[in-house]
């Protein structure tokens, strides 16, 4: 197995490499001709053609660069939700695992705080933000009377045996 990590990071940072030795001026064509233009100062314009992986990576960068231009208060909304139902699932693992359904507490209320900053800041997606608030208001209560029921549960179970 090791030797077949090895050869995988060799063979990525050698795709680093190849595009760390273009000249600044590089410029990545909007189509998928898979070239890139190189226009260096004092030089000819040439013409380079691109491996997968340097089209792979050109094209990650690209969506990362897209990815930023999404506004802060609409990335907290769509996270208010995700968080939301990522509580109401570990509370639903409660009954199975309730080591993770611990997990249900933190993630309401960061949902219940992120669904309200998103709020605060006029967000274009106040459906996201208030489900992710009332999923996380909800998870919330659950998980308090849920685990106050494990408890009194477990307590009962030790005064049943004896202990």
């Amino acid at each position: 197995m090791k030797p077949f990590i090895i050869i995988s990071i060799l063979f990525v940072a050698s795709s680093f490499s190849a595009f760390a030795a273009l000249p600044y001026q590089a410029r990545i064509a909007e189509d998928s001709s898979a070239s890139v233009t190189v226009a260096a100062t004092n030089t000819s314009v040439q013409h380079v053609k691109l491996n997968w992986a340097q089209k792979l990576f050109g094209k990650l960068f690209h969506k990362k660069q897209q990815r930023n231009e999404i506004p802060k208060e609409d990335a907290l909304a769509t996270a208010s939700a995700l968080y939301g139902f990522g509580g109401l699932f570990a509370l639903m693992l409660f009954l199975a695992a309730p080591v993770i359904g611990v997990l249900a507490l933190p993630l309401s209320i960061i949902a219940i705080a992120k669904g309200n900053k998103a709020l605060q800041l006029g967000t274009s997606q106040p459906g996201a933000a208030k489900a992710g608030k009332t999923i996380g208001i909800v998870n919330l209560i659950l998980a308090v009377v849920g685990t106050l029921g494990f408890l009194i549960a477990l307590a009962s179970l030790k005064g049943l045996l004896g202990g």
